[in-house]
């Protein structure tokens, strides 16, 4: 079909485009209209090369250099607890989705995000019984940061005997600006205090696991494609990163 639009973009420059956009996966989402382009992204910081750089490098940036093997996930949990690195988890509640992530945290005020736990169709009653029995003994959490707009789930994670706050302030835009300054330092170029782990995989069908949920999350556009900075992100795919945001 032709046409002599100005609107219209010529097919080389949108496949020139393309080319030079990044990943297969990130051109086909642009293509299916998964992810919004770049310009509504919430967290364009984000880089899966300096935040998700694979277990030796979250190894060299715990230990202060480079590990003489390759590392695993055992290797870095166990490190860490020889470190006496204390672990946390922030809690996103849901009947469709709920989520879990787990993060350590070093004498630099390095955050390593090194787990997530996303399951559907969970009563809080339930939810807080797979931390209890799956997370907890595991990492011996030393707080959990849930959302306080569900005070029942608050009080089902106490009465198993969790060892959760309710004093967190659930501000998006305060908590997005925290997590910003965390994925780019502030005056540097690349530096980030936040790492993680590179299999950090939903099991929930249709529901992105963290690191897509970054690369997702977007800011909402009138009818004229102009971006409401002004209001809260969309709120859709965010249910890990809103988890990782409670506790921040």
């Amino acid at each position: 079909q032709k046409s002599d639009s100005i609107l219209l973009s010529k097919i080389d420059d949108v496949i020139q485009k393309m080319h030079g956009g990044g990943s297969l996966d990130w051109t086909l989402s642009q293509i299916m209209s998964l992810k919004p382009s770049s310009s509504g992204i919430v967290y364009w910081e984000f880089d899966r090369q300096i935040h998700v750089p694979g277990w030796n490098s979250m190894w060299k940036a715990l230990m202060g250099e480079a590990p003489t093997k390759n590392i695993t996930r055992e290797d870095f949990i166990k490190q860490c607890k020889k470190s006496k690195l204390d672990f946390f988890a922030g809690v996103d509640f849901g009947w469709n989705c709920a989520a879990v992530v787990v993060l350590a945290i070093d004498g630099k005020e390095n955050v390593y995000v090194v787990d997530l736990m996303m399951v559907a169709k969970k009563s809080d009653p339930e939810l807080a019984s797979l931390i209890k029995t799956v997370l907890h003994p595991k990492y011996e959490l030393q707080m959990i940061t849930p959302d306080v707009a569900n005070p029942g789930g608050i009080h089902e994670l106490k009465k198993a005997d969790l060892p959760t706050t309710s004093e967190i302030n659930k501000d998006v835009h305060m908590g997005i600006n925290l997590i910003k300054g965390f994925l780019k330092v502030p005056g540097t170029t690349n530096d980030t205090r936040i790492y993680f782990a590179p299999d950090l995989e939903s099991r929930v069908p249709d529901e992105p696991g963290i690191i897509e949920e970054f690369e997702l999350y977007h800011l909402e556009e009138d009818k004229t494609g102009r971006l409401l900075d002004d209001r809260d992100p969309v709120k859709e795919r965010d249910h890990a990163q809103d988890a990782l945001r409670y506790f921040m």
